[in-house]
């Protein structure tokens, strides 16, 4: 995207610490995406701890499509195709 002159920026971001991981535990971070809107990307990460698989960190994201000059842009129709994909993949 970046070579087209495009990224995805975080415009908000709210972080729940649901449990705490120690200095050598091995961590696993899934990100879904949630929601596609013209302009933006919502979705949700989630890091567990992988012995045991429990939840420790639920951080909820908006990205934001710009250009690199920093304007909102819309989300190009093959990009936001193959997103939707994704998104409509987790509702179901």
């Amino acid at each position: 995207l970046a070579q087209q002159g495009f990224v995805f920026a975080v415009r908000r971001a709210n972080v729940d610490f649901l449990r705490s991981a120690k200095l050598d535990d091995l961590l696993e971070v899934e990100s879904v995406p949630v929601a596609l809107g013209g302009a933006s990307l919502d979705i949700r990460q989630i890091i567990r701890r992988l012995d045991d698989r429990v939840e420790l960190v639920r951080v909820d994201v908006k990205l934001a499509f710009i250009s690199l000059d920093g304007r909102p842009a819309r989300i190009p129709v093959d990009l936001r195709n193959s997103l939707q994909a994704y998104v409509s993949e987790r509702r179901v």
